[in-house]
C-alpha cells in the first residue's frame, strides 16, 4: 500500500511535468499559493525519492520569479507569502542570499498585516475585518519555521498561538467540533450572522488547512516552546471532529462537511486529501492516537476512487475551484476541475504522509516515533 501511493504521487508529478513548464504553472505570471501547495507537496516526494527532477522543476520555478535585485515581486498578501515555504531548502543548500531576501521580507511584513480590532489578520485587504481559515495556512507555518530556522524570533511563536486561539474562539461549533468558514468581527459581510459573526457552513477544504497547519506548525516548533502544548490539544479535538464526519460509505469527506446526508452535496477530493495528510503526519509524530490508522487507510482508498487514468497519467477527479464565503447553495454549486494545483499539491501531501506513515509501521511495528 505505501508503494501505491508513492507510485500514484510519482505519476501526478509526471503528469503534470509533462503539461506544464515550471514558469507556466497557473495562474501564470503569479507567485502563488496554487503552485506554492503543488510544489510543496512535490518537495515532500523529492525528499522520500531523492528524484533531482523535481528538485530542479521546483527551483526553475522558484528561480523564474527572483529579478535582478534577487526577490520575489508578488502581493503583500497571505495567499502570496505561502509558497515561500519552498526557499528554505534552496537556502539552506545553496547559502544563496536571494532565497533569504524575500524569507526575510515576508517576516518583515507579515506580523504588521491588517488585523481585526481582537488582533486576528484580516484575510485579504478587499475583506476588512474577515477571519478565513485558509489565511492561517498562508501564513503562520511559515513564520514558525523562520522562527525556528533562524532564530531570534520567538515572537513568531506566540504570533501564531494567538492567531490559532482567535480563530478557534471565533469559528468553533462547541457542538460538533467543526470551524465555520470564516468570521466577520465588523458582522457586515452578507455571508455572516449578524450576531455571531460567523460564516454559515463548515466548508471542506477551509477546515483541512487548519489541519495542515497544525501538524506543520508542530513539525517545525521547537519542543520547549511555551505554545506547544496548546497546537497539540488543539489537533487532538481537530481530528476527532474531522474523523466524526468521514463518511463511512466512501471513506472521504463531503464538499460541505456535515451535510453527507443531502443529496445535492458531493464528495470533495482536495480536503479528503488534506484530511489525510493531517492525520497520518500527527500519527507518525506521535501527536495523534494509533488507533486512527485505519482512518487513514479507508481515506487512502477512497482517494484512489476519484481517480482516473490514461496510459501513464493520473488524473485526480472532484477537485473544488477556488472559493469565496457564502451559504449552502454557494459551497454545493462550486464547479469541480480535474487536476487542479492545490487538489494536486494536497493530493501530493496525502500520498507522501501514507507513505512514511506505512514505511514507519512496517520498519518499527510502532508509529511512536517521530
Amino acid at each position: 500500500m505505501k508503494n501505491e501511493a508513492l507510485t500514484l504521487a510519482e505519476k501526478l508529478c509526471s503528469t503534470l511535468m509533462e503539461k506544464f513548464q515550471p514558469e507556466q504553472l497557473p495562474p501564470v505570471g503569479r507567485w502563488h499559493y496554487h503552485q506554492g501547495i503543488f510544489l510543496f507537496g512535490m518537495y515532500k516526494i523529492f525528499e522520500i525519492t531523492k528524484n533531482t527532477e523535481y528538485y530542479n522543476y521546483i527551483k526553475s520555478y522558484v528561480d523564474s520569479k527572483i529579478n535582478n535585485a534577487g526577490r520575489i515581486m508578488y502581493n503583500c498578501e497571505f495567499d502570496d507569502a505561502m509558497p515561500c515555504i519552498l526557499l528554505f531548502p534552496f537556502y539552506e543548500e545553496t547559502k544563496d542570499k536571494k532565497y533569504k531576501i524575500t524569507l526575510d521580507e515576508c517576516a518583515s511584513w507579515i506580523p504588521k498585516y491588517f488585523k481585526t480590532p481582537s488582533g486576528g489578520f484580516w484575510h485579504k485587504y478587499c475583506t476588512p475585518d474577515q477571519m478565513w481559515l485558509d489565511g492561517f495556512y498562508m501564513a503562520q507555518p511559515l513564520c514558525v519555521k523562520y522562527a525556528s530556522v533562524f532564530g531570534g524570533h520567538d515572537e513568531f511563536y506566540k504570533m501564531a498561538y494567538t492567531q490559532l486561539k482567535l480563530m478557534k474562539k471565533y469559528t468553533k461549533d462547541n457542538k460538533s467540533g467543526l470551524w465555520y468558514h470564516a468570521y466577520d468581527e465588523s458582522k457586515k459581510a452578507p455571508w455572516c450572522d449578524k450576531i455571531t459573526g460567523k460564516s454559515p457552513e463548515f466548508w471542506g477544504r477551509a477546515f483541512g488547512w487548519i489541519g495542515c497547519a497544525l501538524v506543520d506548525i508542530l513539525e517545525y516548533m521547537p519542543e520547549n516552546c511555551n505554545y506547544k502544548d496548546y497546537f497539540i490539544s488543539t489537533l487532538k479535538d481537530y481530528t476527532k471532529a474531522v474523523l466524526s464526519v468521514q463518511d463511512k460509505n466512501s471513506g472521504i469527506w463531503f464538499q460541505v462537511l456535515d451535510k453527507g446526508a443531502d443529496t445535492k452535496n458531493w464528495l470533495e477530493t482536495s480536503c479528503s486529501c488534506l484530511f489525510a495528510y493531517t492525520v497520518s503526519k500527527g500519527i507518525r509524530m506521535g501527536y495523534i492516537d494509533e488507533k486512527y490508522i485505519q482512518n487513514v487507510i479507508i481515506a487512502f482508498e477512497g482517494i484512489k476512487k476519484m481517480l482516473s487514468f490514461e496510459e501513464n497519467h493520473v488524473f485526480i477527479n472532484n477537485i473544488c475551484v477556488g472559493t469565496g464565503v457564502g451559504n449552502y447553495e454557494h459551497y454545493i454549486n462550486r464547479p469541480t476541475t480535474v487536476n487542479d494545483l492545490h487538489g494536486s499539491g494536497a493530493f501530493l501531501l496525502a500520498m507522501a504522509e501514507i507513505y512514511k506513515l506505512l514505511n514507519l509501521i512496517d520498519k518499527n511495528d510502532s508509529v511512536k516515533l517521530k
